[in-house]
């Protein structure tokens, strides 16, 4: 587990240096918001997290009515990120909070779960398309508020506080708004799963895919007999378990067993598989 925080044109000026003294690991920095903006910050705190050796994912904002927009919020966050390719070894999340709604009905447009749950989906699928690991940024009244069971190939980045624990399964958990340290008071993040590990072996973010190396499990007593050797492959874009089972010369079958995977015709992107080889 790694601790981190996220970080926004909002925090001011950071004193790098003094964040990484106080152990932390990673920093999602607010990329922009709508269709138009920058974060103002974003060049600064992006250079300023790597050179003080905290990893960085990003999130974006969003501002729109309807899918078009939540397009277009997508198009702008790709333009934003492509300034930093290969630098991010943390998700790219999809921020949908209450100012989102605001905005909506100020622009005389009422969101239902439908609609939201639409928003959300063109905007990270737009990102997956660019070749970006995404998550969606949620509290639980959110995740309410949207047909989350429609959004579960999506990493969740849970904003919970006041609690001991998540709620739900998550990738990350926004566990509190007042960690003050470095002069600052930040939102505190742990992240549950190897993020640099998975978008990297991937080839997402940027990332050139690495290369599936065998992993030899060491080899019981009783029975003597050699124990399977397993390839670690990372679930790219369009794949599915036919053309992979294919490609290892394995079955569906044994590679359903060897990953407990619960329904065959769902597998997503990045998605860490165990291939026997």
């Amino acid at each position: 587990m790694l601790k981190g925080i996220d970080v926004s044109n909002h925090n001011g000026n950071i004193n790098f240096a003094d964040v990484k003294a106080n152990g932390i690991d990673f920093a999602m920095i607010r990329a922009g918001y709508g269709w138009t903006e920058e974060d103002e910050r974003f060049e600064q705190n992006v250079n300023g997290f790597l050179n003080a050796g905290i990893k960085v994912g990003a999130y974006w904002f969003i501002y729109a009515t309807n899918v078009s927009e939540a397009i277009m919020n997508a198009e702008k966050c790709i333009e934003v990120l492509s300034k930093f390719k290969g630098k991010f070894e943390f998700p790219i999340a999809c921020d949908y909070e209450y100012d989102s709604d605001s905005y909506s009905q100020n622009q005389g447009v009422k969101q239902t779960k439908a609609s939201r749950t639409a928003i959300m989906e063109a905007f990270c699928d737009k990102l997956e398309e660019a070749g970006y690991y995404v998550s969606l940024y949620l509290n639980p009244d959110y995740i309410s508020k949207v047909n989350y069971s429609e959004l579960t190939q999506f990493d969740l980045w849970l904003a919970h506080w006041t609690v001991d624990k998540p709620s739900r399964d998550c990738g990350m958990w926004q566990y509190s708004d007042n960690e003050r340290f470095a002069g600052n008071v930040f939102d505190g993040d742990y992240a549950y799963k190897d993020y640099p590990q998975i978008i990297k072996g991937a080839g997402l973010n940027g990332f050139e895919p690495q290369e599936a190396t065998p992993n030899q499990e060491p080899k019981k007593e009783e029975p003597k007999q050699e124990a399977p050797r397993f390839t670690t492959y990372y679930v790219q874009r369009g794949d599915t378990l036919t053309a992979i089972s294919k490609r290892f010369g394995t079955t569906i079958a044994q590679i359903v067993a060897d990953n407990n995977i619960k329904n065959p015709d769902l597998i997503y992107v990045a998605q860490v598989l165990k291939i026997r080889c």
